[in-house]
């Protein structure tokens, strides 16, 4: 996922007047290229070219989307228009059905591009019902800029809509969301909360050898360093012990800053190496699903570990078997956005499948976990793994 965005260039995207019309008149040509090209140069130029040329190229995207499909629109054309569209409406109106698209894998990136448009009093109104419908959105980004529309929005924060009885906000549990939250909310000179930045700094936790800990760490210290303008010597690729010095500098700061009492945050790691193989799935559409199993049928689930269930001795033991005899091929189907991440056995390497291309054994070997979830007493996760599978079952 994307990284913090400079400031100076998000600073001048709200006030942008309509683009005037471009003397490029094939624009058909033009998004052929930002969505197709080979280069991944030309098809980034490409991108700002349609963008920047505002409601002129609007026509020829959506005849583009239309003729290959919504999923041929790459998420480089989504953030050009969110960052260099302007304001016309059929820019607008674009970047709203975008974004209000749940099948649309790009779907966070145009709600971002409505999200920077808030702070305009005149904009506000059309776009803060939407940031409101999907402050609980099931994708974490979508969570995350929906927050920070309603929050750049000129009517005190979401508090408006919420006195209406419209939202009522649940605390974010996905750290993942904390940290980028905190960090574009700094970006963009709103109040934010230091510890959802320092907190990510000694995060060292992975899940299925990705190393997602090492990512929040990155984006945390990023703004850290913009809002203190110091980093104090933080390398992301240095242990926690060789951090240490450079971490109590920029609590330090932090404190100072802030008028805070911060303290040094946790050495955040993986609970139990034991913890080797699960599934992940991550969706734009119906959000992101973590599980993990020992051998001896713990399941635990989300990054943190959340909701442990035991499955019985007999119905770990049918898992186990029918698991061995089953290929986990490395990839099925074209991976764009959404994928779902698999690893069944010590002696098996992961496999990575695209929506509607898991393997019918292997959607039916998740559908018997699920159901063993469902009998150990949590049928809250097995209905989340359920419904996650539906979206990657081979058609």
């Amino acid at each position: 996922m994307k990284t913090a965005f400079p400031v100076l260039l998000l600073a001048g995207i709200l006030t942008a007047a309509p683009h005037p019309q471009s003397p490029v008149s094939d624009w058909a040509k033009e998004v052929e290229k930002a969505c197709t090209s080979p280069r991944y140069g030309l098809r980034l130029a490409a991108s700002k070219k349609v963008a920047q040329a505002g409601d002129a190229a609007v026509a020829a995207v959506r005849a583009f989307a239309q003729q290959k499909g919504k999923d041929a629109l790459p998420v480089a054309l989504v953030e050009a228009y969110g960052d260099l569209g302007g304001n016309g409406e059929a820019v607008l109106e674009l970047l709203v059905d975008w974004a209000k698209d749940r099948e649309f894998f790009w779907r966070a990136q145009a709600l971002r591009g409505l999200s920077l448009r808030s702070k305009d009093p005149k904009l506000a109104p059309r776009f803060v019902p939407i940031f409101a419908a999907h402050e609980q959105d099931p994708a974490w980004l979508m969570r995350v800029y929906a927050r920070l529309g309603l929050a750049l929005a000129p009517i005190g924060d979401s508090d408006a809509v919420r006195a209406q009885g419209q939202v009522v906000r649940i605390p974010e549990t996905d750290p993942r969301a904390r940290t980028k939250l905190a960090a574009q909310r700094q970006a963009q000179g709103l109040p934010f909360s230091p510890v959802d930045l320092l907190d990510a700094l000694f995060d060292e936790r992975t899940f299925l050898g990705d190393p997602w800990g090492r990512r929040r760490a990155q984006e945390a210290i990023a703004a850290l360093q913009a809002w203190l303008g110091d980093g104090c010597g933080f390398k992301i690729d240095a242990s926690v012990a060789d951090n240490q010095t450079a971490v109590a500098k920029l609590v330090a700061l932090a404190a100072e800053k802030s008028k805070l009492p911060l303290a040094i945050p946790p050495h955040h790691t993986d609970v139990e190496a034991a913890y080797a193989h699960g599934i992940e799935i991550l969706s734009c559409k119906n959000g992101d699903l973590f599980l993990r199993w020992t051998a001896d049928g713990r399941v635990l689930a989300g990054l943190d570990d959340d909701a442990p269930v035991t499955l019985s001795e007999a119905a770990w033991r049918a898992l186990s078997e029918s698991a061995a005899a089953l290929q986990v091929e490395p990839q099925s189907g074209v991976v764009i956005c959404d994928k779902l991440r698999i690893s069944l056995r010590a002696d098996s390497s992961q496999g990575v499948a695209a929506p509607g291309s898991l393997a019918p054994a292997l959607a039916d070997w998740l559908k018997q976990l699920a159901a063993k979830i469902e009998e150990a007493g949590n049928p809250t996760l097995a209905s989340a793994l359920s419904d996650r599978l539906q979206q990657f079952v081979a058609r």
